[in-house]
C-alpha cells in the first residue's frame, strides 16, 4: 500500500460488492511492511491479528495490538500501520458488517442495546481459546480461492459476535451503531411532531417514546429550546391562526382540532399570542 493513496475497505478486496450484501469475511496477507496508509473503512470491522502487529491512528485515539489481540473498528476514516512478524509476514481475517447486519443481530438475540457512548472509535479486546477457534475454523473455506457465500460469512460472524457479548457484554459491540442515537432521536421527533393536535400531556408522550416523564422533558427541551407545554401551545396556535385565515371555520369549530381542551382556553392563549381574538384576526 501507497502511504499517499487512499483505500476503500472492503471494496478493494471485491471485484464487485453488492449494496444488499451486508455481511462480509476476507483472509488478509500481506509481505511488506505498512506505514500509515490512509483508509477509508467503509463498513464496521471485526479484525483477527493472526501475524504481526497493527497500529491504528484515529482522529483523537492511537492504538497498536499483536496476535493476542482483536479490533472492533467503527467504520470511518484512520490511518493504518502493519509490521512483519519475526517470520516476516502479516496476516489477519477481516470481518465486514454494517449497521443493519448489527441491529438484525441484536434483534434476533434479544440482546438489549448498551446506552453507552458511542464516541469512540474502535475497541481492543483480548482473545480466549473459543474466539481463536473460531476464527482459525473459517480459513479452510478459502483454500478454494472463492469468496465465502454470505449466508456462511453470516452465520460465522454471529458467532464471533455471541462470544465477544458473553466474555465482554453488549456494550464491546454496540458503540459501533454510530447512527444508533440517530435512529432514536428520528424517532423520538415523529412522536412529538405527530402528535401537535392530538391533545396529549407529557406523561402520555413520554409513554409513546419509552421514557420517564423527566427524561422526555429533559431531551425535549433539548431538542426544541423550550418547554413541551410552551412549544405545543406555539404550534397548536399556529395551525388554528393558518385554519383561521384560510377558512371560514370559527373558534368553537377549530380549538378541538388543534389539540385545546376547551374553547376559553383557547381563547385565552390566542388573544395572548396574536393580540387579538380568533373572530377579529380572522376578519383582519
Amino acid at each position: 500500500m501507497k502511504t499517499d493513496q487512499v483505500y476503500s475497505i472492503p471494496s478493494i478486496f471485491f471485484e464487485s460488492v453488492k449494496n444488499s450484501v451486508s455481511c462480509f469475511i476476507k483472509p488478509y496477507t500481506n509481505a511488506q511492511k505498512v506505514d500509515k496508509a490512509q483508509i477509508l473503512m467503509e463498513t464496521h470491522v471485526l479484525s483477527f491479528l493472526l501475524e504481526g502487529e497493527k497500529s491504528v491512528i484515529l482522529p483523537d485515539s492511537k492504538v497498536t495490538f499483536q496476535n493476542d489481540s482483536f479490533i472492533l473498528l467503527k467504520k470511518g476514516n484512520c490511518l493504518m500501520t502493519e509490521k512483519l512478524s519475526g517470520e516476516g509476514g502479516f496476516k489477519s481475517l477481516l470481518i465486514f458488517f454494517d449497521n443493519d447486519y448489527l441491529l438484525r443481530f441484536f434483534k434476533k438475540y434479544n440482546l438489549a442495546l448498551s446506552s453507552a457512548s458511542t464516541d469512540r472509535g474502535f475497541s481492543v479486546l483480548q482473545k480466549d481459546d473459543l474466539l481463536n477457534s473460531i476464527a482459525y475454523s473459517l480459513l479452510p473455506y478459502f483454500d478454494s480461492k472463492k469468496d465465502l457465500p454470505e449466508s456462511i460469512s453470516e452465520l460465522k460472524a454471529e458467532e464471533l459476535l455471541l462470544q465477544i457479548v458473553d466474555l465482554y457484554g453488549t456494550e464491546s459491540v454496540s458503540f459501533l451503531l454510530d447512527h444508533l442515537q440517530a435512529y432514536r432521536d428520528i424517532a423520538f421527533k415523529k412522536v412529538v411532531e405527530s402528535n401537535i393536535t392530538n391533545n396529549l400531556n407529557s406523561s402520555q408522550l413520554a409513554f409513546l417514546c419509552n421514557m420517564s416523564p423527566s427524561t422526555f422533558r429533559r431531551k425535549f427541551i433539548q431538542f426544541y429550546g423550550e418547554t413541551p407545554g410552551k412549544w405545543f401551545t406555539k404550534k397548536r396556535l399556529e395551525k388554528a391562526a393558518q385554519l383561521l385565515k384560510s377558512s371560514d371555520a370559527n373558534a368553537s369549530e377549530i380549538y378541538l382540532k388543534v389539540g385545546f381542551e376547551s374553547l376559553s382556553s383557547f381563547i385565552h392563549a390566542f388573544k395572548k399570542a396574536y393580540g387579538a381574538t380568533p373572530k377579529k384576526y380572522q376578519n383582519s
